[in-house]
Formats: structure tokens, sequence, C-alpha cells
């Protein structure tokens, strides 16, 4: 995989030299460091109730048009949040682009995933006014949401009265980091056979469809995706008290989101809304063919209510409330209620900052190895509402 990508990189890079001569080189991205304080809990590292620093982000996208129709361009990113991420730079998005009409253009290469309104500029802080996301964009499994290898289509369809619709369509696979968020939380889940993940690969093709509808009512959007997220096969070691150590295979099997979405813009008043839908089923058989464990079907459900309000050219604010919960084969004390309080202030056209308070009830994402000292097994706490803080200062260029 880390071949692949160099070679994507060396041969964008080449016909990005080539075609200065023949048209602009465009350069953009964003640098960005963070602040993160928990209460009663420790999330996405073992030390947030002290105050962590590493909340840090960087990205660098390089595009250049070849011809009216042709288009290229790659993105380098890293990023750092509690204990996920780190130095290391990876490419997040780089393919060729070619627009044959509006209604029809395709891409190849690593393509970003447009899941909801946000995922796939989820990095760009200058598109939002929150700084963490609402629980149905989970940080923790950005290593799984952010790219496929692969191709994919899009257009814009002009439907006269009706509006305006536009697609996205992809496909391709992935191969996913082991010591990411997916790998964590994934040994989390397994904490009772003491899994502990060497390799995550999606073996079948996955396929993702994201459409959009401007309506006839001025800045209102309505979109719906789909995304079947194929067969993940997680490579593991497990600990089975009458078995002793044995390695094995957890498959992930009809693995599905869908996302709902509706986004209204008057004026200085935003409104964003979505509904977010997971399932899927899991097993893990060993090498030596026993099935550890059976099928077993889960499914998770969430959404959030998000109104924004931009006071000045300088000022902005918003609020959410969002609710993440299980449904089907989860624990029912594993949900997670967020209200958000977040403030924006733009500096100027390149400096952002952000200040957030979080009040939350629940612990869905929060994980027994942040948090020894809880037991996590009975979930019955006596803190189970916790506040979050965040501050972050951006900059565009």
């Amino acid at each position: 995989m880390r071949k692949s990508i160099l070679m994507v990189m060396i041969l964008v890079v080449s016909l990005l030299t080539g075609s200065a001569f023949a048209g602009d080189i465009n350069i953009h991205g964003s640098i960005s460091q963070g602040f993160l304080k928990t209460t009663n809990f420790n999330y996405l590292t073992d030390d947030s109730k002290e105050g962590i620093y590493q909340f840090n982000e960087m990205n660098a996208n390089f595009s250049s048009r070849i011809s009216e129709k042709l288009h290229i361009g790659f993105g380098l990113s890293s990023r750092n949040l509690g204990e996920f991420g780190g130095t290391e730079v990876e490419l997040n998005w780089g393919y060729g682009d070619y627009r044959f009409r509006d209604y029809l253009g395709v891409r190849v290469g690593r393509l970003k995933m447009p899941i909801g309104l946000y995922n796939e500029t989820r990095e760009m802080d200058m598109f939002r006014t929150c700084i963490i996301l609402p629980p149905v964009y989970p940080e923790a499994y950005r290593d799984f949401w952010s790219h496929m290898d692969g191709a994919g289509f899009y257009g814009n369809i002009q439907a006269g009265p009706l509006g305006t619709f536009s697609y996205q369509a992809n496909i391709g696979t992935e191969k996913v980091p082991a010591d990411g968020g997916t790998g964590l939380y994934y040994n989390e889940r397994l904490r009772a056979l003491s899994a502990d993940i060497s390799r995550i690969h999606v073996v079948d093709t996955m396929t993702l469809l994201n459409l959009k509808w401007e309506t006839p009512l001025p800045g209102l959007e309505l979109g719906q995706t789909y995304f079947d997220m194929g067969t993940p096969e997680l490579t593991s070691t497990f600990f089975h008290p009458a078995l002793g150590n044995l390695n094995g295979i957890i498959y992930g099997k009809d693995m599905a989101i869908t996302f709902s979405s509706l986004k209204y813009d008057y004026n200085n008043f935003g409104l964003a809304a979505e509904y977010f839908n997971f399932e899927f089923d899991s097993m893990i058989i060993t090498d030596d063919g026993f099935k550890l464990l059976a099928s077993k079907e889960t499914k998770i459900t969430g959404w959030y209510v998000n109104p924004t309000y931009r006071f000045t050219n300088w000022l902005e604010t918003g609020v959410y409330y969002s609710e993440f919960y299980p449904t089907k084969g989860q624990r029912d004390d594993e949900y997670l209620e967020d209200t958000c309080l977040s403030l924006r202030f733009d500096l100027n056209p390149n400096w952002i900052v952000k200040l957030e308070a979080h009040r939350l009830k629940g612990y869905g994402y929060v994980v027994q190895s942040h948090n020894p000292t809880k037991d996590f097994s009975s979930g019955d706490f006596d803190d189970e509402t916790w506040s979050m803080y965040a501050a972050k200062i951006t900059y565009n260029f």
C-alpha cells in the first residue's frame, strides 16, 4: 500500500510540475493547534482529564488544471488527537479528474469519502462553527472513514423548477492502520477475549453513494448517503480460558451506514440536522476453523440538530444537541448525549479561533483502557454526566 501511495505521489507531482508551464498550481491548506480537557472520563487518550495539547492538524493541498476538462491534484495531511495520529504524513487524497459534462465527471485515485454533510471536508475548519463534530462523526474512526482507493463518478443535474441534483458514486477499497482508532475500539469491544489486532484489510469492494438536492426554496439542501463498507477482515490474537492463545480473523459482514441530511441557510442563520444508522454483523473464526464468536448483529443510530448564527463578520456562534445510542447488539448504557456550545472568531481571512464547551451524558466512545479505574463491565457509574472543553486556533492558506 505504501509503495502504491508513493507511486501516486510521484506521478501527480511529476504531472503538476509539467503542468506549471500550461497553468497555475493551486496550493492551499491549514495548520491548527488545539487544547482538550474533560471531566470524570478520559476521552481519546488516557490523560484528557488533565488537559492535552496533542490536538493538532496540518493539511496541504495541490491541484492544477491540465486542460479545460482535466484536473489533477493531491492532499497531504498529518494529525494528532490524543492517542490517535502523530507526526506521520499521509496521502489524504490524490486523483485525476476528468469532467465530460456538467452531469458526468470521473475521478481515479485516492478519493475522499463524501459521508453526510461534513466528512469530506472535516479537516477544513472554515466550513463549520464547531471544533468537535457531533458523535455521528466519530473521531476515533476517522482512519476508516477518511478515503478509499478506487474510482468515482459525479455530476450536477439541473432540473428547472425542481432545483439542482448532484451526486457522487465511489467504489474502491482501503487498508486501515491497525494501531489507529478502529483497531483500538475493536480491541475494546473484544476485551473479554484479550484481542490484539495486527492487521485491518477490506477484502470486498466498498461502495459509497452521496445524493444532494438543492431545493427550489433558497438555502435549503437535502441529502442522502449510503455507504457499503465491504467486508473488513481484522487479523488478531485472542485468549480463551479453555483454549488458551489463539490466532484468528474478525469478520465484519453486511456493514452499511446511511445518513439523511438537511442544511438550511438564510442570511446570517444556518441550520444543519442529520440522522445516522449503522448496521453490521460480526464473527470470529480462528485459524483452525473454530468459530470463537458466532454471527452477532449490531445496530447503532444517532442524530443531531445544529443551529448557528453569525452576529458580525468576525463572530459566529452555534449550538448542537446530539444523541448516539445502540438499538441492538450492545449494552443499553453505551449511549452518548452531547449538548455543545461553540464560539468562532474570524480574526482575519486567514486566522480562526474557536472555543467550545460540551455537556455529555453516557459513555459511548469512552473506553476502559483510557479509564483503568472505572468498571465498564457493570456500566453503573455515579458520574455518567461529564464535561468536555476545547479550544483551537487555525491558520488557513
